[in-house]
């Protein structure tokens, strides 16, 4: 996947979040998830970090470490989405294809 369409996907999955209310909010790495809020929170803090990590690769080349990690984090999003039942597997080929 590019670069432009992984920046594109993450904020995609940003937009619909933001509209059922959610906001941004790293999770505290040695706590446990309580609710689906509190994911669903931290994932949309991910999509935004993955923005981030694309406008990095940018300045550097293609093939950056900021990338792959975008890459890593945006599979983590896409699960957490899917076992949320927030997406399916279909509709994430399709954001991953364009």
């Amino acid at each position: 996947m590019s670069r432009n369409r992984l920046r594109q996907v993450a904020a995609g999955y940003s937009a619909e979040l933001e509209a059922k209310g959610v906001s941004p909010s790293k999770h505290v790495l040695s706590a446990q998830l309580a609710t689906h809020e509190q994911a669903r929170a931290h994932v949309l803090w991910m999509c935004h970090e993955i923005q981030d990590f694309c406008d990095e690769a940018l300045e550097a080349d293609a093939q950056s470490f900021e990338l792959e990690k975008a890459h890593r984090w945006l599979g983590f999003v896409q699960g957490v989405l899917w076992l949320l039942g927030d997406k399916t597997i279909d509709q994430m080929r399709d954001d991953n294809r364009g």
